[in-house]
């Protein structure tokens, strides 16, 4: 069931729509804005919480916590009131680390994926968490032999890049496994995946 929730922290209310079964969530965005200084929370602040940036939003008294629009054409700027869509990808990103006996690490909606030409309508793919030196990206390649090998790829393939939200519109499968650590690849199939390999090419499932 929907709901409307009522919260307050620091004398402050805050108010957030989303399943009822989901709604313990909210514990862990709770924590994320208190380890802010009260004087600090503004209209507008991002909340960066596992795969999704929330956003505040004064509304009258208080503030209203809101997730993007995963279904308009530029989630990096569009949001709104019901959170349930954003509380379920954390749900299967945490349930696929979890099952592995992973710990996950946090890829945000904003970060970005890059996606080779052609990748996304491909029958078979690989998707690689590949450390940077500010951090880490995704990178999704189209297979091009049927084989086992996830380096099985163009030598040289040409990118798109795209923000992570931009998959959750119509390419959930690749979202769904944006918490796995560095290094790790997975192998999909239309959009199922296959394979799951460690940083060390230990294969973890398939």
């Amino acid at each position: 069931m929907l709901k409307r929730y009522l919260r307050e922290l620091y004398g402050e209310k805050y108010t957030y729509v989303c399943e009822e079964m989901l709604e313990g969530i909210m514990d862990a965005i709770f924590g994320i804005i208190a380890e802010n200084d009260y004087d600090k929370i503004y209209d507008g602040m991002p909340i960066y919480a596992g795969f999704t940036v929330y956003k505040l939003n004064r509304y009258d008294d208080m503030y209203e916590i809101l997730a993007p629009d995963f279904s308009d054409n530029d989630p990096t700027t569009a949001f709104k009131t019901d959170l349930t869509e954003s509380f379920l990808i954390e749900y299967r990103q945490a349930s696929l680390v979890s099952g592995l006996g992973l710990v996950g690490r946090p890829f945000h909606s904003t970060e970005t994926v890059f996606v080779e030409k052609g990748a996304l309508e491909a029958e078979e793919v690989i998707m690689t968490r590949k450390t940077t030196d500010d951090g880490s990206h995704w990178e999704i390649v189209k297979i091009k032999c049927y084989d086992d090998e996830p380096e099985k790829t163009s030598a040289k393939p040409e990118f798109d890049e795209i923000p992570a939200c931009m998959l959750v519109k119509d390419h959930s499968w690749a979202a769904d496994v944006l918490a796995l650590p560095d290094n790790y690849s997975v192998k999909f199939k239309k959009g199922e995946i296959k394979k799951i390999y460690s940083d060390n090419k230990k294969k973890l499932y398939g």
